[in-house]
């Protein structure tokens, strides 16, 4: 039942959102073409119509994409999502609790993987556009090799060292590290030849903020299964007796109701599962999705609305010196930071602050990504109304309010009731935050479709480096070498609060940036048309729209 409304309301949304769109683009048509007449009824009519402004010319509207391209699309990252979630939630978890590492090194291990990870992806973004393997698409062919190399390194990372118990903690270190930066290559080679295909697929912006969002649905599906797996596997003990006595209500103190090595065999099964289903979805992603065939022509049709305001084609080397390019990263950056953070410590958050048992750790945040799911639902109907930039504050500003009165308490109502508010409306602020600034950077992006994959490298080398950094740092602030925390339970919820706090507002700062320059903008070109023709442009009414280009190069 739950596999067929999640598909069925994929569908409907789909549907929907194609009609919106071409909608929305005819009508633009229309305006522009009412905009060339010299009468002044023809500019008064213009200045009712607030979806005109700025748009590139085109010669013709852009079809839409097939349902079935759309739906093979957004099971491409399926693998990626299920292994994310396995890495963020519960990295630290198993290095920690299962295989006894200490906080240092295991914030290490993160980190390296991280690095690695950011390292990946600039390098990924430049050689996906000239490397093709086995006369393939270009970036299916990066897809495919990431999508192996996950398969086979993620299994040896949640599994003791196979050398045995004797290897001393320098040498498990190092076994562990190879195996990490190997997935985190492939992962990287996954998420940015994914992500790349986006501007590939269609040159609509309303097209490619619905791939974001149904991409992000299927994101938070996999993560709902993470989860529904996680606490399958944990609840499943062979002393129920013992499990019983350290239950919530009789004993907070640490006893076989929670995470120790003897769970190891259940993380062993965790991750062959997500493996198995993510393998499967991978492959019909390659049997669905037609990756387009741009290296004979470099014409687009201009339907979108990019934050590049020119038509020229963009080498990777010409990004650097674009300060948009670093304004988006900021804000994409800091978003990812917040999402991130969220998902590595809030089971240290329940197992310890709150003294939850076990299973927590998974159906709690199962509760985050089914609000998730079903706010990433919306965001193409609310981005038509609102727009990206405002519904990003809006999803931000809830975020930080939710870190900001997060309780340390552990009193029953919290614990049984308050929680799963609280989780909820983390999970509907991180998913607007989410797709917002995918959206932004797609736009940034813009027809530039051969450097596309540069940009989201980019993006996500920042993100990457800067995440590991702040978990490093966060592991070794900890006040105690016991990951338990004794003594200092109001640890993790201080590390959600000003972290992900802090990083919330960054975004927002980053946000206003992008807002304020594109005001300067507008002035500026209402200045010189005046100057030019001694008429008053319709921006002047405006002010900034959303899909305003934001940048001149």
């Amino acid at each position: 039942m739950i596999s067929s409304s999640f598909f069925s309301s994929i569908n409907s949304h789909y549907w929907a959102f194609s009609l919106s769109s071409r909608f929305k683009e005819n009508f633009s048509m229309e305006g522009q073409a009412h905009q060339n007449n010299s009468s002044v009824e023809a500019s008064d009519q213009i200045e009712e119509d607030e979806d005109v402004i700025n748009v590139v010319p085109y010669l013709d509207v852009p079809p839409s994409l097939p349902f079935g391209q759309t739906l093979g699309f957004s099971i491409g990252h399926v693998l990626n999502d299920l292994c994310s979630g396995v890495w963020f939630s519960y990295l630290l978890v198993y290095m920690t609790l299962v295989i006894k590492f200490s906080n240092e090194n295991a914030g290490a291990l993160l980190m390296i993987g991280q690095v690695a990870d950011g390292i990946s992806t600039p390098i990924v973004g430049i050689y996906s556009q000239k490397i093709r393997f086995w006369k393939y698409g270009r970036k299916k062919s990066w897809h495919l090799l990431g999508s192996m190399c996950v398969i086979m390194s993620f299994p040896l990372i949640f599994n003791p060292c196979i050398f045995g118990g004797d290897v001393t903690v320098p040498y498990q270190m190092v076994y562990f590290s190879i195996f990490i930066i190997i997935f985190q290559f492939g992962w990287a080679a996954v998420q940015i030849s994914h992500l790349s295909l986006i501007p590939d697929l269609t040159s609509s912006s309303n097209e490619r903020i619905g791939l974001n969002s149904l991409r992000y649905s299927f994101t938070v599906a996999s993560s709902i299964t993470v989860y529904m797996i996680t606490w399958l596997v944990l609840s499943f003990d062979d002393d129920s007796k013992s499990s019983r006595e350290h239950s919530l209500h009789t004993n907070r103190n640490l006893g076989k109701s929670q995470i120790g090595p003897d769970d190891a065999p259940r993380f062993r099964i965790l991750v062959l599962s997500i493996l198995s289903l993510g393998s499967v979805f991978s492959t019909l992603f390659h049997f669905i999705v037609s990756e387009p065939d741009h290296s004979c022509s470099e014409n687009t049709d201009g339907s979108i609305q990019p934050l590049l305001s020119n038509n020229s084609q963009l080498a990777w080397k010409d990004w650097l010196t674009i300060p948009k390019f670093y304004n988006v990263g900021l804000l994409y950056t800091a978003s990812r930071i917040c999402l991130n953070i969220t998902q590595v410590y809030i089971p240290f958050y329940l197992h310890f602050t709150l003294g939850l048992d076990k299973t927590s750790v998974a159906y709690i945040p199962l509760i985050l990504y089914i609000s998730g799911f079903f706010t990433s639902l919306i965001t193409k109907k609310v981005d038509n109304v609102l727009g990206k930039k405002f519904m990003y504050a809006c999803g931000a500003l809830l975020s930080l309010g939710t870190f900001y009165f997060l309780p340390t308490d552990r009193t029953p109502f919290y614990s049984s009731y308050g929680i799963y508010i609280v989780v909820a409306l983390l999970g509907a602020s991180g998913s607007i935050i989410l797709i917002c600034s995918l959206g932004i950077t797609n736009d940034l992006i813009g027809n530039n479709i051969k450097s596309g994959a540069f940009v989201i490298g980019g993006m996500s080398f920042f993100d990457k480096v800067t995440n590991g950094l702040g978990v490093m740092l966060i592991q070794s602030i900890h006040p105690t070498d016991d990951a338990t925390c004794q003594g200092h339970e109001e640890f993790y919820r201080n590390v959600l609060m000003y972290a992900c706090g802090s990083a919330n507002i960054v975004s927002l700062f980053a946000l206003s940036c992008l807002v304020i320059k594109s005001k300067d903008k507008t002035k500026r070109c209402n200045s010189l048309e005046r100057n030019e023709t001694g008429n008053i442009n319709r921006e002047e009414t405006h002010g900034d729209s959303d899909t305003d280009p934001l940048i001149d190069v």
